[in-house]
């Protein structure tokens, strides 16, 4: 969220410069990068760079501070140094100006590895001491540039994330390749989602045709089962009216027995 803040504040603060810009030529248009570059809360200058009235500075006298302003676009420390050793005619930067291009250099640095080694940052950087870089990545955390966590004990600094910077115009082509490999991972991977997707509905419609046929069979052995169990009742009741019937019968021709005397009856003469 602080990130997010802090870059919505640069934005502001370019979009403040691009307006005063826009109308100057010549020593006008150097003035307003001057004050630009040197801005605490000013660190990407793409629109700016963009201004016709910036890039009038080309070949012209004011060339230097046209090369500077690309410089702190998207160059960093070692450009400088290069740049310098080259005996490129550069304006004289301040001691804020190395600040903020080694600050804009930890960016890039932070942008293309997860941990930066002091070491190597000692030496990109042109810092005396372990102290001084670290109060520099203390400074670019603060200013939401980078984010990450200090190692003092293995001398090291953890990237968690990085601002973007603006790009090279030779980085074009490679973004767009970048972008146009990503688009078609992307549209690979949205085809397979859709046929997971249609698998999982044939699945579902298969299930559901499962559930019902085994419901339907439960019910239908369920009915079986439940006229077999009737059937079976309706049979042993019949057997138990027979025997019943039966022995009454018997009883019967036992009790007329009785009341004869138990042989046939007297003749009459």
């Amino acid at each position: 969220m602080e990130s997010s803040q802090n870059n919505s504040q640069s934005s502001g603060q370019l979009e403040q410069f691009v307006l005063l810009a826009k109308n100057t030529t010549g020593k006008a248009t150097v003035a307003v990068l001057t004050q630009v570059l040197k801005h605490k809360n000013v660190y990407v200058f793409a629109e700016l760079r963009e201004l016709k009235c910036v890039q009038a500075l080309n070949g012209t006298e004011h060339q230097p501070h046209l090369d500077l302003l690309n410089l702190f676009s998207y160059g960093t420390y070692e450009d400088y140094k290069k740049m310098k050793n080259q005996n490129q005619n550069l304006p004289t930067l301040t001691e804020t100006h190395l600040k903020k291009l080694r600050q804009l250099s930890l960016v890039s640095y932070a942008s293309k590895h997860k941990t930066l080694n002091y070491e190597s940052l000692l030496v990109q950087l042109e810092i005396d001491d372990v102290r001084n870089l670290e109060d520099l990545i203390i400074s670019c955390v603060y200013a939401g540039l980078i984010k990450g966590k200090l190692d003092q004990l293995n001398r090291r600094f953890h990237v968690y994330w990085a601002m973007g910077r603006d790009l090279h115009p030779n980085e074009l082509d490679e973004m767009v390749d970048k972008l146009g490999s990503w688009c078609g991972n992307a549209e690979k991977l949205m085809a397979t989602l859709v046929q997971n997707i249609e698998s999982v509905k044939k699945y579902q419609e298969e299930q559901r045709k499962q559930n019902e046929a085994q419901r339907k069979e439960f019910h239908r052995v369920k009915e079986t089962l439940q006229r077999n169990a009737l059937d079976d009742m309706e049979s042993s009741a019949n057997a138990m009216d027979i025997d019943s019937s039966y022995e009454h019968i018997g009883t019967g021709k036992t009790s007329r027995q009785r009341r004869g005397g138990g042989g046939p009856p007297p003749k009459r003469i």
